[in-house]
């Protein structure tokens, strides 16, 4: 998996669910300030952060 097309996949996921950030952040177990840099493509997720998004995106089809 690739950072760059998670972070696709994730931006997709907000704005077509319309979940709040900070939820997904306690979901995947990751402090939600490295999810805003993440998704803002200031910073790279760590490989278990990554798989446990990858993970949870998989589930809700994206």
């Amino acid at each position: 998996m690739n950072q760059e097309e998670l972070r696709k996949r994730l931006c997709d996921f907000l704005i077509s669910e319309g979940v709040m950030q900070k939820f997904l952040a306690k979901k995947v177990q990751t402090p939600e300030s490295i999810l805003s840099q993440f998704k803002n493509g200031k910073k790279n997720l760590w490989q278990l952060d990554a798989k446990r998004l990858d993970e949870y995106l998989a589930n809700r089809g994206y």
